[in-house]
């Protein structure tokens, strides 16, 4: 049986630099790109899957998104980042590029107090995840056997092509 375990840390023992090394770790680790933007959506801090997808380097850093074109595909990215950070809401979009599917979700940042203090663009790459839905989308679409389409599909087939 699982109890609670209670650990005792010293306050003084988690600086600054260890908390950022701890965020790196779990972004790197979790396969989460992010690139943090300031309340003028210039660059803060971009993280190496970031850099992977996009190109953005840690050397943009600084730079305002608008100057920056990293994705043809997604042309309303400054659009739904100036919306994000003005309404306070979260936006998802799933964009396709270069032969892989994207899931940018684009959040409020907020300081300690619960303040707006920029944005964060957290990325995922749902390639592999698509894909596998798609298969499985085929297998329930036909029958395992024969190869052939399940009842309910030939049912909609037929109807499909009667009109």
């Amino acid at each position: 049986m699982w109890g609670v375990m209670e650990l005792t840390v010293d306050k003084q023992d988690i600086t600054t630099e260890k908390r950022m090394l701890d965020m790196d770790n779990l972004l790197a680790n979790a396969q989460i790109g992010a690139l943090y933007l300031d309340k003028s959506f210039r660059i803060r801090r971009v993280t190496p899957l970031v850099t992977n997808l996009t190109g953005i380097e840690p050397e943009d850093v600084g730079k305002d998104l608008s100057e920056l074109i990293f994705l043809e595909e997604y042309p309303d990215l400054q659009e739904d980042v100036e919306h994000c950070a003005a309404e306070q809401v979260e936006i998802e979009r799933e964009i396709s590029h270069e032969g892989r599917i994207l899931l940018f979700r684009i959040c409020p940042y907020l300081d300690g107090q619960g303040n707006a203090d920029g944005v964060i663009i957290v990325l995922y790459d749902i390639t592999g995840r698509r894909r596998k839905e798609e298969e499985l989308r085929e297998r329930t679409r036909k029958d395992s056997m024969t190869g052939l389409l399940n009842h309910t599909d030939r049912k909609s087939t037929r109807l499909n092509s009667s009109h």
